[in-house]
């Protein structure tokens, strides 16, 4: 199952916040029940990315057994994981 929406700086507020709704929706759960987002990567990544987002590429990660992708067009999507390795780093590619 893949949920989408694209992030927009003038109305979404901050990056971080619109990820974890982007899960909640995804998980079918309050915002405030999905898990701590900093035990899995660095904020500030996500705020840097969405914000200010490079020509091309992409970050993606995995969080709670959802795999998470930023995109450079600032569209975000959360991809149900069949693994459940929640320590896997982030990774930039372009």
């Amino acid at each position: 199952m893949i949920t989408s929406s694209r992030y927009d700086p003038s109305t979404d507020g901050c990056p971080v916040n619109f990820v974890i709704g982007l899960v909640a929706v995804h998980r079918h759960v309050d915002p405030i029940d999905v898990p701590e987002l900093s035990y899995y990567i660095d904020a500030d990544l996500i705020n840097d990315f969405l914000r200010d987002p490079p020509e091309h590429g992409h970050l993606q990660f995995e969080w709670e057994e959802v795999t998470i992708v930023l995109n450079a067009d600032r569209h975000v999507d959360a991809i149900s994981s069949v693994s459940t390795d929640s320590e896997s780093p982030a990774m930039l590619k372009q």
